[in-house]
């Protein structure tokens, strides 16, 4: 399956075996509604009623519990986008190390610091955050 080696290829142990796995499988008893217009995609849960089906907006994150917690992308994004996996909608965190933006990509601002954290003075190192879970250290 050309999803799952994407996966695969693209997420840490944690990602791929704890979360993608899971998602997947979870999401196989969901569907796709018909268009629901330009701002939102309808997902359902097989077997509950249509009532409690899921606006996904179609130009942003979904807002269920799954995605708030990891924000990652969560069954009913995959639903929405054909059952696809797309590396863009998950965080750093869950990706393979070398899979990580450098750090002049990160989108958020960051903070940056010049520290010696050695005792005999001779370890400059510069420490990049951007408040979240994209951080970086490294020899200067």
């Amino acid at each position: 399956k050309p999803e799952e080696a994407k996966a695969l290829r693209m997420l840490s142990s944690f990602g791929y075996n704890d979360y993608w796995k899971s998602m997947v499988e979870s999401s196989q008893k969901y569907s796709l509604l018909p268009d629901q217009g330009d701002e939102y995609d309808c997902v359902h849960r097989n077997d509950t009623p249509i009532e409690t089906a899921r606006l996904v907006p179609k130009n942003g994150h979904c807002d269920c519990d799954s995605h708030l917690e990891l924000e990652s992308m969560c069954r009913h994004e995959y639903v929405r986008g054909g059952r696809k996996f797309d590396a863009a909608l998950f965080p750093e965190r869950l990706l393979q190390p070398h899979k990580m933006k450098p750090i002049d990509q990160v989108s958020a601002p960051l903070q940056v610091a010049k520290e010696n954290f050695s005792d005999d003075g001779g370890g400059d190192w510069l420490c990049a955050s951007d408040g979240g879970a994209n951080s970086r250290i490294s020899a200067v």
